[in-house]
């Protein structure tokens, strides 16, 4: 008996997840041979321009969102692919555990998160999302429900599913491993001026705390976070802070962390939850971004304001912004997840300084050891950048080219700067292609190459948009004034 199958036999809730699965395979057999399927949801984890689903064969997986075992000995949860990653959280937090690594989106799903990839501050410790997941249960291009693992005789195809945007199935369940959690997380905030201390201090933290994460807020404030849980007990003992980023409001986290050496913050506590999510308000720091005041930002009313608009937003069109075209923002923002080996972190920060000039920039660490059949060894950091660029003279299509060719590993979530044959050159798709083969997925799936926007210089060698915010704010008055 496969572990999903084992997690919840003989319950109502094998029952009824068969018969969800059951769903999804009979929908993918009634493929019309002409057709291209696609995972039917709403709104989008990417910002690059979604391609048309209006002519494909469409899967509804909303309906598969439950949790369907906690083993808390063992250490694992089994859980159905739609269910969110606050969810599972709030669920196992109830046991004293939680996930490997819960990226800070708390609207992203497991299934996604797994066919997306996810990183958190946590990485650097057990690895990215996919490295906690035991065993998936996905639906092949022949409407056959599998279950594979690393290690099965289906590990080929979990492989494959790993990060590739359901091009090679329909993910329909996992089972993730947990760990030990407490009541709140305990933060330590050093802030140094000069690149190379921010670098050692990264590498001698690493592997050392439950999360560790780095953030260039300017030329000469560079600031390492390293966090641990902690109980009730020691937050009180110990009389800290209590910081709640989570509440409609309050200040943004990274807008807080930005302030504690001014306000001689060195030590806080965030409850857990609060924690894990802290990114999701304030969209990181892109809501500050889109304010462009420190007035504004620093205003609760504002805040409140922005939050209830953002939460409308996500829900509607996830990451997409209905009032820019792509090559809009593209010309006046930057997204991109760039990773590095450990040893070129300071080449990419000063890289970015000097041509980009955007604050600012994330720093994650990763333990690539934990990433089977990882192409990279030892640690790697991601460099999250995440804003508008402020340099002189910016220039959209050589600004990002320049960051994805200094890259070792560039994330295609965005958009690829990089050409066909260059992209061809810097992922090693040999397995995933012979996987998408021997389980019939050619035609029927896209590929992960079709799932990739690439821009062309011709596109995007113009320059910034000049007054962006106001043309956003035009179109978004000439839209409510219409309905």
């Amino acid at each position: 008996m496969t572990m999903i199958a084992a997690a919840f036999a003989g319950t109502e809730a094998k029952t009824a997840h068969e018969r969800r699965v059951k769903e999804v395979c009979d929908r993918v057999r009634q493929r019309p041979p002409h057709k291209i399927i696609r995972i039917k949801k709403r709104g989008a984890h990417s910002i690059h321009a979604s391609s048309d689903k209006s002519q494909a064969h469409l899967i509804d997986v909303e309906g598969l969102n439950q949790i369907l075992e906690i083993d808390p000995e063992g250490l694992t949860v089994t859980a159905e692919c739609h269910v969110t990653i606050r969810q599972l959280c709030d669920y196992t937090l109830q046991y004293g555990l939680l996930p490997l690594v819960a990226p800070e989106f708390q609207d992203f799903t497991v299934g996604g998160l797994f066919a997306g990839e996810g990183i958190q501050t946590s990485a650097h410790k057990y690895g990215v999302f996919s490295s906690s997941v035991n065993v998936i249960e996905i639906v092949t291009a022949t409407g056959e429900a599998l279950y594979a693992t690393p290690f099965n005789e289906h590990a080929d195809l979990f492989f494959a599913a790993r990060g590739t945007f359901s091009t090679i199935g329909v993910i329909t369940a996992l089972q993730i491993r947990l760990r030990r959690a407490d009541e709140y997380v305990v933060s330590r905030y050093y802030h140094v001026s000069d690149l190379e201390e921010y670098c050692r201090l990264l590498a001698r933290s690493k592997g050392s705390c439950e999360f560790l994460e780095g953030v260039v807020f300017g030329p000469e404030h560079y600031t390492v976070i390293v966090s641990e849980f902690a109980g009730r007990d020691e937050v009180e003992r110990e009389r800290l802070p209590v910081f709640e980023p989570l509440k409609r409001g309050e200040e943004w986290y990274y807008y807080y962390a930005s302030r504690t050496r001014r306000r001689g913050i060195v030590k806080d506590a965030i409850p857990t939850i609060d924690f894990l999510f802290r990114s999701h308000r304030g969209l990181w720091w892109i809501a500050e971004c889109y304010l462009d005041s420190q007035a504004l930002a620093g205003s609760r009313r504002v805040r409140e304001k922005v939050d209830d608009a953002t939460e409308a937003a996500m829900a509607e069109s996830g990451f997409e912004d209905p009032w820019m075209t792509t090559e809009e923002r593209e010309r006046c923002l930057i997204n991109q997840d760039l990773l590095v080996v450990e040893a070129r972190i300071p080449d990419m920060i000063r890289y970015v300084q000097k041509h980009i000039q955007l604050y600012p920039i994330w720093t994650c660490l990763v333990d690539a050891a934990q990433i089977a059949r990882a192409d990279l060894h030892g640690f790697i950091a991601d460099i999250g950048l995440y804003g508008e660029p402020m340099a002189k003279g910016y220039q959209a299509f050589s600004a990002n080219y320049g960051l994805q060719k200094m890259s070792n590993l560039p994330s295609y979530w965005g958009n690829s700067y990089l050409t066909a044959e260059e992209w061809d050159q810097t992922y090693n798709l040999t397995a995933y292609s012979e996987a998408r083969k021997k389980y019939q997925a050619e035609g029927v799936f896209l590929h992960i190459k079709d799932r990739v926007r690439f821009v062309h210089k011709r596109e995007a060698d113009t320059g910034k948009i000049r007054a962006w915010r106001l043309l956003r704010l035009f179109r978004m008055i000439l839209k409510k004034r219409q309905r």
